[in-house]
């Protein structure tokens, strides 16, 4: 009864934590779609997307697992979708995941930003830019003390 109760006065869900993870939704939805898709036989992964002369097929991303690409947005698709409800949930496990996430892609396209420093890629330079900007806002966000007192009411 003690956790209803803690719940009821700590556990109201923040407006955009629900927007975070109907996002997660979301993309589980496309991604586990495209990895289906994938695996039936669709070569969606394996052709050269984007703009310019430097195109790569997105599966080439995954380097030696490329051959996987289907299995790996599926098992991506499982991972944000567990993440989506978690944090719809209000658990502290997917605010800290996400939390870690964030940081990481951040520190990514930092990497992004100095190669496009270094070989005048002012485009990489600029989306790179408003990138690490929203993942320093995200991560500002979960950390407020409103945002991880919601989460804190929820303990399983």
């Amino acid at each position: 009864m003690r956790n209803a109760h803690a719940a009821s006065s700590h556990g109201t869900r923040p407006p955009f934590v629900t927007v975070l993870g109907g996002m997660c939704l979301v993309n589980a939805v496309a991604a586990a779609g495209v990895g289906l898709a994938t695996l039936a036989g669709a070569r969606l992964l394996y052709a050269p997307l984007g703009a310019g002369t430097g195109r790569v097929a997105p599966a080439a991303l995954l380097g030696p697992l490329a051959s996987y690409a289907g299995w790996v947005l599926v098992a991506l698709g499982a991972g944000a979708a567990w993440m989506g409800v978690g944090l719809l949930r209000l658990r502290a496990w997917a605010r800290r995941l996400l939390l870690g996430i964030s940081l990481l892609a951040a520190a990514a396209t930092l990497a992004a930003v100095g190669w496009g420093l270094a070989h005048a890629a002012w485009d990489v330079v600029v989306s790179g830019a408003v990138k690490v900007a929203l993942y320093a806002a995200l991560a500002l966000y979960l950390r407020r003390p409103a945002v991880r007192a919601a989460f804190a009411a929820q303990t399983i």
